[in-house]
């Protein structure tokens, strides 16, 4: 008697298919982690410097003439609600439609949301004096 998988044979070219896209799979999912880890330590780590307008509270609060959200992000009704692939999204990983950041703030933090967020609108807020 002979199992059924013993009649199964691949040839050489059909296992490197697949360890190839076995290792293409892996690596973008790691690489979608270390994205979300950095987002995530980087809004730990800048605190109430910096906010954050999410894209479903810029979605339900765009509607509204006299938003927070509309008011200071230029162009608001001709943007697009920003988005997350899902496996982000199930990591943790929230779309970002647009960080505003105080004029005074460090030049880092500009260029580090710049880089962690390329979905957001960065709006540099000036003093009011």
């Amino acid at each position: 008697m002979t199992l059924p998988l013993a009649r199964l044979r691949f040839s050489l070219r059909g296992v490197l298919l697949f360890v190839l896209l076995a290792a293409c799979s892996c690596s973008w999912l790691a690489r979608a982690r270390r994205t979300v880890l950095a987002r995530q330590e980087f809004r730990t780590s800048a605190g109430s410097q910096l906010r954050m307008v999410t894209a479903e509270a810029f979605g339900t609060n765009r509607k509204s003439p006299c938003s927070f959200e509309k008011n200071v992000v230029p162009n608001a009704d001709a943007v697009g609600v920003a988005k997350v692939s899902a496996i982000r999204r199930l990591w943790g990983d929230e779309a970002i439609q647009a960080i505003l950041i105080p004029r005074n703030d460090s030049a880092s933090h500009l260029e580090a949301a710049e880089s962690l967020f390329p979905e957001a609108q960065i709006v540099c807020l000036s003093s009011g004096k």
